[in-house]
């Protein structure tokens, strides 16, 4: 007799804790009552222009979501950015500098430095903490500090390292120096699935979500989880749509999701995740026909910038046949932990910072032909201090039989969403 499998969730997390539980032999029921595939999305606001309304790529190093997007029949779909992506902007006082172009001389020596520079960190430092001490507070703050507010909306002193870049911080730990981490790991490199670069799929990454929708087909029950509960040997999820009785449950659901749901069967689990902090960002999707940004990715700005914006995405760049003929486009992103309030801003002041930026970078006036707005108050799980060990904390704190999964399990990445969900998959097949 084939386990039960219960998973709570649509997203990427639970999409790949159904496909790799129904590999294995289980007999799955996803509960989730909107589209499948979280908030990767792809919309159509207009004839011919395509926007994703969450993230927008990958890159190579996302094994287990290109395994995912395998699965699910979509391996050749998989297509790298255009060579006009390459190029990518810092925005340092004021103005738009490329690739190393954004460093300026002493920075370059900071770096080269830093590559053999020995200090001593906590396991739960920041980010900035722990680039400071190798390169220093300047880099820190404003280098890395705009990296991070691409991936995470967030500040590098709200970021732990270990949990953020897991690999890094340990092998620079193992040996020393990040030179000397560098060196190992070369060596020991095994074979990337995908060459090195930025990918997407063709026709958006909505498109995960589309191909679980006509794959899962009657093991998805369209309803919401209201409770979990233990009834002798077996789990009950109680759903808008009823009861489901299983031998093991998967709650695949961001952190503040998942906090209430665990409240009965696992409380010290709930707790530690109603803890996790998430930044909210309004994304702001633009076409223009006589826009003067530089061809690129995009641009990224630190705090240290107090841009009216946290970057932007010149979508039209990386994916030239979503944008109507003659046309750019954008994705500008505003919100995050600096400014937690601009998620509700209004269509008006959207716009109005949107032409401002151009005006700033370019010097020259631009008109926004469309403009849509998506707002996400809880849009990427912030990796805090202190965020591994209560990692540890939730999973300890499980009872046998339910396991956890989504984005929040690691730094909050699409990858992470898709290594978690094949993780609870294949625990909840190992337990049975």
């Amino acid at each position: 007799m084939s386990t039960r499998v219960v998973i709570v969730g649509g997203g990427l997390a639970g999409l790949s804790a159904a496909v790799h539980a129904r590999a294995g032999g289980a007999e799955v029921t996803l509960v989730d009552p909107g589209p499948l595939g979280g908030t990767a999305r792809t919309a159509e606001p207009a004839p011919g222009w395509r926007i994703e309304t969450g993230p927008h790529t990958f890159t190579a190093r996302c094994p287990s979501l290109l395994a995912l997007i395998t699965a699910l029949g979509l391996r050749d779909d998989v297509v790298p950015l255009g060579s006009a992506a390459k190029a990518r902007f810092l925005r340092r006082n004021g103005k738009l500098k490329a690739n190393a172009g954004a460093l300026g001389l002493g920075e370059v020596f900071a770096l080269v430095r830093g590559l053999f520079a020995r200090a001593n960190t906590a396991d739960d430092a920041s980010i900035r903490e722990w680039v400071a001490a190798r390169i220093g507070e300047r880099v820190a703050d404003e280098v890395v500090g705009a990296m991070v507010t691409g991936i995470w909306a967030s500040l590098p002193e709200e970021v732990e390292m270990a949990s953020a870049f897991p690999a890094v911080a340990a092998a620079v730990k193992a040996h020393g120096t990040a030179f000397s981490a560098a060196m190992a790991a070369r060596r020991k490199a095994e074979p990337s699935p995908l060459p090195g670069g930025t990918w997407t799929v063709k026709g958006g990454l909505g498109r995960i979500g589309e191909r679980a929708e006509q794959q899962l087909g009657g093991q998805r029950l369209r309803a919401t989880a209201d409770s979990i509960r233990r009834e002798g040997d077996e789990w009950v999820v109680a759903t808008s749509s009823g009861e489901l009785r299983a031998d093991r449950v998967i709650v695949a659901l961001p952190a503040w999701r998942a906090a209430p749901l665990l409240e009965e069967v696992a409380p010290n689990a709930a707790a530690a995740l109603a803890g996790i902090e998430y930044s909210p960002i309004l994304g702001a999707h633009w076409t223009s026909r006589d826009c003067a940004f530089p061809v690129g990715f995009g641009y990224l700005a630190s705090k240290v910038e107090k841009a009216p914006v946290l970057g932007m995405l010149f979508t039209s760049d990386l994916f030239p046949d979503r944008v109507p003929a003659g046309a750019r486009g954008g994705a500008t992103l505003l919100g995050g932990t600096r400014e937690p309030v601009a998620v509700e801003l209004s269509e008006a002041e959207v716009r109005r910072r949107i032409l401002a930026e151009h005006q700033t970078l370019t010097g020259k006036a631009m008109t926004l032909d469309t403009l849509t707005l998506v707002r996400h108050p809880y849009a990427v799980a912030v990796p805090a201090p202190g965020h591994a060990a209560l990692r540890a904390r939730v999973h300890a704190a499980l009872p046998t039989g339910l396991r956890l999964a989504g984005a929040w399990d690691g730094s909050g990445a699409m990858e992470d969403a898709a290594r978690s969900g094949q993780d609870a998959a294949r625990a909840a097949l190992e337990a049975a």
